[in-house]
């Protein structure tokens, strides 16, 4: 007697006296392997196969399926309902990485390029990943541009949310980032411009000195917006002290001209994100020229600008601009124009700002209330630095006030 079951042959030996079954599987690593049952009666038989084919389930990996189909999917199945819009463009831009190429020989004669995106899923091992992240921090991306400690591990933590959920899919046994370390992070000094650093800066801007090397004529267009829309954002982050995401997602309709205050309500960090920041006049007006320069553009741009959702701040198509695009092709240029150290990221606006006003008597509770952090303990702690040296002066200040 012979018959199938399971993508398998159901018979009976007469030599064993017992019912038997074979047929294939496909293993962890997606290999085909054969397999044996066997039972004294046929009934016995069909519920080892039923345990076998369970077991199965929990265990084999779907085969061939790449990372960069998974995380295709992870982005648009999975995180994107979850998060917000910021947070779902960031973990786009980051999973880029994936994509890190070097070129691996295969033997004497034969170079082949690597693509870590090209991986299949059931194949990635902590090794793997071990050495992608060590390639990305000390030999650089697709560009060559070495990562920073701190933006591996948050590749990283991200990498770590899409095999999680492949785990959870049943794509996969076991995470294998997490055998991975992260990199050991050093402590950022936080870098900070005088008032007349700041002058100095936003007159760099201004004049667009930092768009020399593009001559493409076809960019001219974008270069006259940006040089005028820069300008603006930089003031404003400097003035008001908002993250570089807030102020990406600010709306005109949030800016109060006659009373001088905008509104933060798009991006909200922590329960304190939602604020009312004051202005000072010419910041104001800053915005108002950069609003009636954006209207004309768009006027005489029509066929080619179109702003979306009453943006303050867009692409040179009228998009939304993106604060990973804002950084990587723009504020490095900046601040290399204007000599300033690499470490001078896009948040030290938010780091001067502070400081400034610290150091100008402002209270630290008014300070921390305009950062929208989530607790005046963090703000004392997060500048404590410039605590200690007004600490220095306060014996003499005390002097000066007994002299009056």
């Amino acid at each position: 007697m012979n018959n199938k079951s399971n993508a398998g042959s159901i018979f009976y030996l007469e030599k064993r006296k017992r019912w038997v079954w074979v047929g294939t599987y496909n293993n962890e690593q997606g290999e085909k392997k054969k397999k044996w049952i066997s039972a004294l009666t046929q009934k016995n038989l069909r519920e080892k196969i039923e345990d076998f084919t369970e077991e199965l389930k929990s265990k084999t990996i779907k085969p061939g399926m790449k990372l960069e189909v998974w995380i295709e999917k992870w982005l648009n199945v999975v995180a994107q309902p979850m998060v917000s819009e910021n947070t779902f463009i960031w973990y786009t831009h980051i999973l880029k990485y994936i994509h890190f190429t070097c070129d691996i020989q295969t033997d004497k004669d034969h170079i082949v390029q690597y693509d870590f995106g090209n991986e299949k899923l059931n194949l990635i091992t902590p090794i793997k990943v071990q050495e992608l992240l060590r390639n990305l921090r000390y030999f650089g991306n697709k560009n060559h541009k070495k990562l920073a400690a701190r933006t591996v591990n948050s590749f990283r933590r991200v990498l770590g949310m899409v095999l999680k959920s492949a785990m959870e899919n049943d794509l996969i046994k076991s995470n294998p980032v997490l055998k991975v370390r992260p990199f050991k992070v050093p402590k950022d000094s936080i870098v900070v411009l005088d008032c007349k650093g700041i002058h100095n800066f936003l007159e760099i801007i201004k004049q667009g000195k930092y768009f020399d090397q593009y001559s493409n004529k076809k960019f001219d267009r974008e270069r006259k917006y940006y040089k005028q829309e820069f300008y603006a954002l930089v003031s404003l982050g400097f003035a008001s002290g908002m993250r570089i995401s807030e102020i990406c997602s600010l709306k005109w309709s949030d800016i109060n001209f006659d009373e001088h205050y905008l509104q933060v309500k798009w991006v909200l960090k922590t329960e304190n994100s939602y604020r009312k920041i004051t202005l000072d006049s010419e910041t104001i007006n800053k915005l108002k020229e950069f609003k009636e320069f954006q209207n004309s553009f768009q006027e005489n741009h029509q066929e080619y600008f179109h702003k979306e959702n009453d943006l303050v701040f867009t692409s040179g198509t009228g998009k939304k601009l993106e604060p990973n695009n804002f950084r990587e092709y723009y504020w490095y240029r900046m601040i290399k124009k204007a000599s300033l150290p690499e470490n001078f990221r896009i948040h030290c606006m938010r780091h001067t700002h502070a400081t400034l006003l610290l150091e100008n008597g402002v209270n630290i509770k008014v300070i921390s209330k305009r950062l929208g952090h989530s607790t005046v303990e963090f703000t004392l702690k997060t500048y404590a630095h410039v605590i200690e040296s007004m600490e220095e002066s306060a014996a003499s200040k005390w002097e000066e006030i007994m002299k009056e």
